[in-house]
């Protein structure tokens, strides 16, 4: 028998240290059968990093656990009944000293071949530390608004095929790898549902002691969180992903994802109609200065024709259009400022999600470059601006400008 934890195909499972703490053994009993069989175990070999093997003897290992047996009886499971076993002595040739373990069974009677074939299960049971008694958790907010739950109170979670009571010691507003459009659910963490009620974050090693305690199943890890040493992400990221049973695209990097998010925040479809709304205000508000001022100047062309026949100078005239123009598009331009800030911390992050249609998590931080909204600014200004420098600098005679406000 040969075991890889975490094994599937040819992955030989973590580096990390590993902790048997139990062996379970099942099967089918033949009809009719009545008897005992008897579980042998000849030697434990565990392989190293080095690939070097280390055998321990089953009658050395095995002699402190406590074993159990349990068969089902016309398809419905018994109470579990304690058995014992036998050390064996060890070979010649340094053969390790075997460990035997003898059960009795009992198949579905011949009468009774209606019914399915009945089962057996064998567990033996690594004694160990004391299972903590008091598990603590990190929750999100919304998890804790999900279940009615403040900080420090009790909430009963599954597990491994368990309902067991853990404690909130902290709540957070988010967890890596979880919530909306999470790509992967962490495997220390209840499925969210589909409106997010939230995440629990528990301590693997802990939950996994907890439940050797009983007959559940451990929890086997399906991500993992790894911190490395500055300034080697790159190469670590790189040494995963060339794994022959590694997929490269599930090696998340969190420089890398940062990179992504900041160097396009918003995709091709949205920036580019967020830019064409923008030059068609711009084009709008330009236009509307122009045609504004070019009305107003229009009006007042018989008050400044009187000014003119008054001996008033053409260039303090020309000031004063200017400081009365300058100062309407500039009011305008300010509340333009305003109302356009508000619609882009507004509208930006509702149109960021990620690849599965969520919002972005840290979220989206609106930054508006003051370079190009500069020159977004000066370009509308540019066409009223001009428009009124023209039109105050234009020579008219007074006495024309008269005369024809006295015929209207």
């Amino acid at each position: 028998m040969t075991a890889g934890p975490g094994s599937t195909g040819g992955d030989r499972g973590s580096a990390g240290l590993l902790t048997l703490v139990g062996l379970e053994f099942t099967g089918e009993i033949t009809a009719d059968a009545k008897g005992t069989q008897t579980l042998h175990a000849e030697r434990f070999g565990v392989v190293g990093a080095d690939g070097a093997e280390k055998v321990h003897a089953p009658a050395t290992v095995l002699a402190p656990w406590t074993h159990s047996f349990e068969q089902t009886e016309l398809g419905d499971p018994q109470n579990p009944v304690p058995t014992s076993g036998v050390p064996g002595a060890a070979g010649p040739g340094g053969r390790p000293a075997p460990y035997a373990l003898t059960f009795a069974v009992s198949g579905t009677p011949l009468s009774e071949m209606f019914w399915s074939a009945e089962e057996y299960v064998v567990r033996m049971k690594a004694p160990g530390p004391k299972a903590p008694g008091r598990l603590s958790a990190v929750a999100t907010g919304s998890f804790m608004t999900a279940a009615g739950a403040r900080p420090g109170d009790v909430i009963e979670i599954a597990l491994g095929g368990r309902r067991i009571d853990v404690t909130v010691s902290r709540v957070v507003e988010e967890l890596p790898t979880t919530g909306p459009g999470a790509q992967t659910a962490s495997a220390s963490s209840p499925v969210a549902t589909p409106e997010d009620g939230g995440t629990i974050l528990l301590d693997l090693a802990s939950v996994n002691q907890y439940l050797s305690t009983g007959e559940a199943s451990t929890v086997a890890a399906t991500e993992w969180w790894l911190t490395v040493d500055p300034g080697r992400a790159d190469e670590v990221a790189a040494a995963l992903r060339a794994r022959p049973n590694a997929d490269p695209a599930q090696v998340l990097v969190r420089d890398e994802v940062a990179a992504e998010l900041l160097g396009d925040p918003l995709g091709a479809g949205p920036n580019a109609a967020l830019m064409a709304v923008a030059a068609a205000a711009a084009a709008l508000a330009a236009v509307g200065f122009a045609v504004g001022s070019a009305g107003a100047m229009r009006e007042r062309s018989a008050e400044f024709g009187v000014l003119r026949a008054l001996g008033a100078p053409r260039r303090r005239l020309a000031r004063l259009i200017a400081a009365e123009q300058g100062l309407l598009i500039g009011i305008g331009l300010l509340i333009g400022i305003g109302l356009g800030t508000v619609l882009a911390r507004a509208v930006v992050p509702l149109v960021v999600l990620t690849g599965q249609a969520a919002r972005p998590v840290p979220p989206v931080l609106v930054e508006l470059p003051l370079g190009q909204v500069a020159l977004l600014l000066a370009g509308v200004a540019a066409l009223p601006l001009a428009m009124v420098a023209a039109i105050a600098l234009r020579r008219t005679d007074p006495a024309v400008t008269l005369r024809h406000q006295g015929v209207n």
